[in-house]
């Protein structure tokens, strides 16, 4: 029996009856008397509870000590305020309770409104601790599955993937651990996957080089796909690519992920051109788009990624090993303390 969710609508129920009915109107004391029984069959129902923690459990709960005193001080109040209106408490209490539909009377919007927010109530308190339960349940299985990951992680195929000086990095090239991965600059999980690796490569120094390559989910320079997911992400890699030239890659990078991509992805190609000024003039960005060496670049980078059998992106690579949970910072540090 889910006593505490009883308890919460019961307090609820008190709460409106309390605040709902107005002193002046002229059922008001019908309302009172209504709330004051119910508080009294609670007065009963905590005398219950109270026998059957010390008797039986021989333990006290102090929380509910609480609302046991808070219903108790509530049907005194309603019972004194009854009895000074001539009301005794015997009759209070052997006098039929009639009217008891009629003891409130409100506007119908304001009917609509407690009811509503009863019903409400009584909602949340059901299902809620069924939604908390299922959020700790997959929180346990995600736990369970990446205390296994880690434990096998050693177990885990090494791929060899090639890196040259033409290649974004950050870090030392001669840096025991390399993380790459293969991202687009459309794909809103690489987006999230760009905050993880800013925030987790800065403590972790020198013992890491990051690589990044394109993969970009674009049929127009990936023969990967039959179709463009993301219809900008080739030019991008592009533009990304003659950033890098002008060693100007990371802030294009940073510029691209962290400002310009929002939770409705990236804007109009125009405003992208306008933002990446700085970076890029508009006749860098005519060019760019028309230079082949640019494109082969880029290809290069695809088919390194087609040879790895990528299933999307981001992709990410620790020391050639494919990293199959959700990355986070945590993630990162965990595995290049398996690495170390």
């Amino acid at each position: 029996i889910p006593v505490a969710g009883i308890g919460a609508v019961f307090f609820f129920l008190l709460f409106l009856l309390t605040a709902l009915a107005s002193p002046e109107h002229r059922n008001f004391p019908k309302t009172q008397r209504l709330a004051a029984c119910l508080s009294a069959a609670g007065v009963a129902i905590d005398l219950y509870f109270v026998t059957v923690q010390v008797f039986i459990l021989g333990t006290l709960c102090l929380f509910c000590l609480g609302t046991y005193l808070v219903n108790i001080l509530y049907f005194v109040t309603n019972s004194l305020m009854c009895a000074r209106r001539g009301r005794g408490l015997k009759r209070f209490f052997l006098e039929p309770l009639k009217g008891a539909t009629t003891a409130i009377q409100m506007p119908a919007h304001l009917w609509w409104l407690s009811a509503s927010a009863l019903f409400s109530f009584i909602a949340a308190v059901t299902f809620l601790p069924a939604v908390i339960w299922m959020q700790s349940s997959f929180y346990s299985y995600g736990k369970r599955l990446a205390d296994q990951f880690f434990l096998q992680w050693k177990e885990k195929t090494a791929y060899e993937i090639p890196i040259s000086a033409d290649d974004a990095s950050l870090g030392s090239p001669d840096a025991p651990i390399k993380i790459v991965e293969f991202s687009d600059f459309e794909c809103p999980h690489c987006r999230k996957a760009a905050f993880t690796l800013h925030t987790a490569l800065k403590p972790l120094g020198s013992q890491v080089q990051f690589v990044f390559k394109h993969y970009p989910l674009d049929s127009d320079c990936n023969p990967e796909l039959q179709y463009q997911l993301h219809p900008k992400a080739c030019k991008l890699a592009k533009l990304a690519e003659c950033a890098r030239r002008k060693d100007r890659f990371w802030q294009y990078h940073d510029r691209l992920f962290l400002e310009l991509a929002g939770d409705q992805g990236l804007p109009a190609w125009e405003k992208i051109v306008s933002s990446l000024s700085d970076i890029l003039s508009p006749s860098e960005v005519e060019s760019c788009m028309a230079n082949p060496a640019v494109l082969k670049a880029v290809k290069d980078n695809i088919e390194a990624g087609r040879k790895l059998d990528l299933k999307g992106t981001p992709s990410v690579f620790v020391n050639g090993r494919l990293v199959e949970i959700p990355l986070t910072v945590e993630t990162l540090i965990r595995l290049v303390e398996l690495e170390s």
